[in-house]
């Protein structure tokens, strides 16, 4: 039997309106074609009408479908020697638009093909050996100054390619990328001196991408911004690129269309891509958190079987960077462990007012601070949870317990019982015996700060560069209940600035986010509060870019310092993580000498008080 020309691999899942067309598309060329149709659980007519038009369909597991994936089943399955890969959105526009692509694989090198909507305005085919290196690219995009952006999410596409099948066995598609498997390939190719051709007039129309609606337009912007930064080392979208790409965009229209970068459909994408590029920053798997975090990775990684949905509660709204260092930590934990954005709802402290919708099967209550009868409202968060959550796992995460009084101890216990499924991670010794002996109905472990997650790098990006203003040698002593006032007091009597996160002046967003969160609880009617606060804003990123700006001013009262005298636990944490040298003085509590002797490091020493601190420095 003759082989054909080429083969077509389709991959799709419930596009019973749009597979016809596309395997029409393929079998109207002007040469002989095979179509493949990789299904991956279509609950639609999706495979009744691919076979019905001769296609030949191999279905796959849901849970096992990438992009990447798919097209590695449909090229072993392929008999052709080119193997154009279609999107299920996709029609060829001409019936020879496979004889025309198929005339370039005569170039031995030639092992990619695809068509862009414009090349310098022409239609004089280009080829690419370096599709990540700007100047290389410039001949592509126009300027080098815009030419990593083309091909970051306009280059190399696989909703309309042709590839060599020897080169695609050889070099398979990247099967564990969420998204960009075919930008991916055609950078790995092309390192490899292979040939990438570009031809306009081969262009094929990838607007389905903005019919699906905004959300699921938003969605595949995040993913593919994620995947990548994934392969290229690095996340290259930030708000200052999406601000030059619609202006270049303008610049480069006339009249009426000067305002396409303004389209809503434009405007979310730009902003998938911002949010995608910035989770990129942070995104971890287990091996890569270091130090004591492997600690809580090993704690934790029993909690999250796959495809688990996560409640995180408590987020702090407060002016507190110490929690919020809590907070990001916590949201980089989970990442290692698997739970992503989509898996992930995230609520504020509003559980004595409204009903959870559709509780989680695992829920975790942000951590830090006392469990105890200092901080009423953290203690509250306790019983919330427990209330609403009653057929939920329940992880409390690493915190310290403090004064307990009778009544307090009685309620915990109480409320603990009812439950029955109640772990508490505790960050020092002490605090683990004072659970395991009142709560012995409970799990309870030992696990450092969630905040110890964090690198050097999540915390020196967040700021453009150190507070040169600020001495070498600085305190940071707290003004609140859980401090004495002795640092500060005797800092004040010695004339030495002290610095408090709590005094640093929080960012416009974060005073906007605080300020609408409180009317809307206050003053909104009931249901247009619950949608806002218990539907709308749990599935966004919002609270972690509020924690991000309050982290950001610790960071910039601590990075540049050469030592840091200290009464605050994050404080110290941060700085050691940063490898800054840190004087601890313990204010009465001694939550910081429990804490270190439990996960002790080594930029931390201790002294007695703000005098013996200074002694050491001058030693």
């Amino acid at each position: 039997m003759t082989s054909p020309a080429i083969s077509a691999v389709i991959r799709a899942k419930d596009r019973e309106g749009t597979i016809g067309a596309a395997i029409a598309s393929v079998m109207a060329q002007s040469v002989s074609s095979e179509v493949l149709v990789i299904d991956s659980g279509s609950s639609d007519r999706t495979v009744e009408v691919a076979r019905s038009l001769g296609a030949k369909v191999i279905e796959i597991d849901p849970g096992e479908f990438t992009y990447g994936r798919a097209i590695n089943i449909g090229v072993r399955e392929a008999s052709a020697d080119v193997v154009l890969v279609l999107s299920a959105h996709c029609s060829l526009p001409h019936t020879d638009w496979a004889e025309r692509a198929l005339a370039y694989f005569t170039d031995d090198d030639v092992v990619g093909l695809n068509g862009v909507s414009s090349v310098n305005g022409g239609s004089i085919p280009l080829t690419v050996r370096d599709p990540l290196a700007a100047v290389e690219l410039a001949a592509v995009a126009g300027s080098a100054e815009q030419s990593e952006e083309w091909f970051s999410f306009a280059g190399f596409s696989n909703h309309a390619s042709a590839v060599r099948r020897s080169t695609a066995l050889s070099e398979p598609f990247d099967e564990t990328l969420a998204a960009c498997e075919d930008k991916e390939w055609a950078n790995r190719v092309a390192r490899r001196g292979l040939k990438l051709v570009y031809v306009s007039d081969l262009s094929v129309s990838g607007l389905h991408r903005r019919r699906e609606g905004l959300r699921a337009l938003y969605i595949r912007a995040v993913k593919e911004a994620r995947s990548l930064a994934q392969f290229a080392g690095r996340a290259i979208w930030t708000p200052k690129d999406a601000a030059s790409h619609a202006i270049n965009i303008a610049r480069s229209r006339r009249g009426i269309r000067r305002l396409a970068p303004f389209r809503p459909a434009n405007i979310v994408e730009s902003i998938g891509r911002v949010i995608g590029s910035r989770e990129a920053r942070r995104d971890a798997t287990p091996s890569s958190l270091g130090g004591h975090a492997q600690v809580l990775v090993k704690a934790l990684s029993s909690e999250f079987p796959p495809n688990t949905h996560v409640d995180l509660v408590n987020v702090p709204l407060h002016n507190n960077c110490g929690d919020s260092a809590i907070w990001l930590g916590q949201r980089k934990l989970l990442q290692a462990l698997g739970v992503g954005r989509s898996s992930l709802r995230s609520f504020t402290n509003v559980l004595d007012q409204f009903d959870v919708p559709g509780p989680a099967p695992i829920v975790l209550v942000r951590g830090g601070g006392y469990l105890g009868d200092l901080w009423p409202t953290e203690l509250k968060a306790f019983f919330d949870a427990c209330r609403q959550y009653s057929g939920s796992r329940l992880v409390f995460m690493p915190q310290s317990i403090g004064t307990l009084s009778e009544s307090t101890v009685d309620s915990l216990q109480s409320s603990i019982r009812q439950h029955g499924d109640v772990r508490l991670l505790l960050r020092d010794a002490r605090s683990l015996d004072i659970a395991r002996a009142l709560f012995p109905s409970a799990d309870s472990d030992l696990v450092p700060d969630s905040a110890q997650a964090l690198a050097a790098t999540d915390l020196s990006e967040l700021i453009k560069q150190p507070d040169r203003t600020l001495s070498d040698v600085r305190v940071i002593a707290r003004s609140d209940s859980e401090g004495d006032g002795s640092l500060v007091a005797r800092a004040l009597e010695l004339n030495i600035p002290v610095l408090d996160f709590v005094d640093a002046p929080s960012s416009r967003t974060n005073r906007a986010l605080r300020w609408t969160h409180e009317l809307v609880r206050a003053r909104a009617p009931h249901s247009v509060a619950f949608n806002v606060l218990m539907r709308a804003l749990p599935n966004t990123p919002v609270y972690d870019l509020h924690a991000d700006a309050e982290v950001r001013r610790a960071v910039q009262l601590i990075a540049g310092a050469q030592r840091l005298i200290t009464d605050r636990l994050h404080a110290a944490i941060i700085a050691s993580i940063l490898e800054i040298d840190v004087i601890a003085v313990d204010t009465g509590y001694g939550k910081l000498r429990a804490y270190f002797g439990a996960w002790p490091s080594p930029f931390v020493t201790f002294a007695d008080n703000l005098d013996a601190a200074l002694e050491t420095i001058h030693e």
